[in-house]
């Protein structure tokens, strides 16, 4: 499965972008948190991270696993993150996550509103 993970740094705030990434299976998942935790760890650690989600994919099957894994993450690499974007099934496995691992799971409409909220929530605020 031909799929692409990149960041972009920008005024001190990680983007990630996801291009073809469709989780299924938990050999996804797994795959995913080990290509994210390489590309997220060259970033030097906690910090800002904005995640685009239209590249990337949950499937129902693998919602459960891509939450656990998507906590684990956010509690390595994540002082804040906001998202945007995604395809419904997507945004219901992170919102099922962020309750279930007490982690942040709002996803908004826009780029915009998403970096205002990272950039303006309070530090007590869970990844």
């Amino acid at each position: 499965m031909p799929w692409l993970i990149s960041l972009r740094s920008i005024d001190g705030v990680v983007e990630s972008v996801f291009t073809d990434v469709v989780l299924a299976t938990l050999d996804d998942v797994a795959r995913w948190e080990r290509e994210v935790g390489v590309v997220l760890q060259q970033q030097r650690p906690p910090i800002l991270l904005l995640i685009n989600l239209d590249g990337l994919i949950v499937k129902p099957a693998a919602a459960g696993a891509f939450g656990e894994a998507r906590a684990r993450v956010l509690g390595r690499f994540a002082t804040k993150s906001a998202r945007y974007g995604g395809d419904g099934w997507t945004r219901t496995a992170i919102h099922t996550s962020s309750i279930r691992h007490q982690t942040h799971g709002s996803v908004f409409a826009s780029r915009q509103e998403a970096l205002e909220s990272l950039r303006g929530r309070a530090d007590t605020d869970p990844p």
